[in-house]
């Protein structure tokens, strides 16, 4: 099966809808009856719709995926599972159907039907702007990590704060993407956890200093996270200015647990961002409905969700086609 849309129609797609959730957004903060949420989601599932058809050479994610799917094609699943660092449930697809263009496709269904039941559970509009914000840069570029963070969310939205939750969710999602080894502990709002994932980033750096390693920051490397440090330290920042509740404990150490992943994101193991982001959005969707809520919303609470959904999108939608074209994608 080999249909196709050509990769510069669907450059501008993106591009386009990127562009238009945030005009949408922007309408949104003086014009409150907007179903934003629906709007968002609409997006979404229209770049989602037409990613399962994109190139191989789209852009190297894909590239890399068409030739799993050409290597696994010939395995058995046990094999499968124990020969590719892909995760159980792709590689358990990928000898199902033998067939990029189908297995691609089965994955973009799969993320609609996420990003439906996530919009049906969500705890707010405003976690799931911010999810559907992400979504759009990571679609087409890393297609596993943006499945997994969609069904991170609607984990987080229906679950409560119980350890088998935590336990659950830590499980299931990790057949999805490795990252999702942290779900759950990003997810439990106790106050052991946050410490414990400190503790830990402060082991991971002092290994790297004890080895003798340089650390070498590049501040141009998008992997590196800054937009999205950028975009949890606004949120925590926010919510400390305009809550009418005092800021806990807990959140001080989740704060602090967040710039530890990052600095071990920046100077280790650039992978870690992904954990920066997720525990973004866990912020929004529990502490937007502790701190705020929806019925204390106003101007300026739309304003900064505009901005936070701008900080991600924006430099996507700038730089996509200069890298497209010059195949550096």
């Amino acid at each position: 099966m080999e249909i196709a849309i050509s990769g510069d129609t669907l450059l501008w797609i993106e591009v386009y809808a990127g562009a238009l959730f945030l005009a949408t957004m922007f309408i949104w903060i003086g014009l409150n009856r907007l179903p934003v949420a629906h709007a968002a989601l609409a997006m979404v599932v229209t770049v989602l719709s037409f990613a399962g058809f994109r190139p191989p050479i789209y852009n190297s994610d894909t590239l890399n995926y068409y030739s799993y799917v050409a290597a696994l094609s010939y395995l058995d699943i046990g094999e499968a599972i124990f020969s590719t660092k892909l995760e159980p449930f792709h590689s358990i697809i990928i000898t199902l159907l033998r067939d990029f263009r189908i297995w691609i496709v089965v994955e973009s269904i799969v993320q609609i039907v996420g990003i439906y039941i996530c919009f049906k559970n969500r705890r707010n509009d405003y976690s799931f702007i911010v999810l559907c914000a992400f979504v759009l840069t990571l679609s087409t570029s890393s297609l596993r990590y943006a499945g997994s963070l969609i069904f991170f969310m609607y984990f987080v939205y229906i679950s409560g704060n119980r350890v088998i939750d935590a336990v659950r969710m830590t499980a299931i999602l990790s057949c999805l993407h490795a990252s999702m080894l942290l779900s759950g502990a990003l997810s439990f709002r106790r106050l052991a956890v946050p410490l414990i994932v400190s503790l830990a980033c402060v082991a991971i750096l002092y290994e790297r200093s004890l080895l003798g390693a340089r650390a070498e920051l590049d501040l141009t490397d998008p992997s590196r996270g800054f937009k999205v440090l950028a975009t949890v330290c606004a949120t925590m920042f926010y919510f400390a200015v305009r809550s009418p509740r005092s800021i806990s404990l807990y959140h001080v150490a989740y704060g602090l647990s967040i710039l530890l992943l990052f600095a071990v994101s920046a100077l280790v193991l650039p992978t870690f961002n992904r954990f920066v982001i997720m525990g973004g959005l866990v912020i929004l969707s529990n502490d937007w409905e502790t701190f705020r809520g929806d019925r204390n919303s106003d101007t300026f609470d739309r304003a900064f969700i505009f901005a936070l959904s701008g900080m991600i999108l924006a430099p996507y939608i700038l730089v996509l086609p200069t890298i497209y074209f010059n195949g550096t994608w």
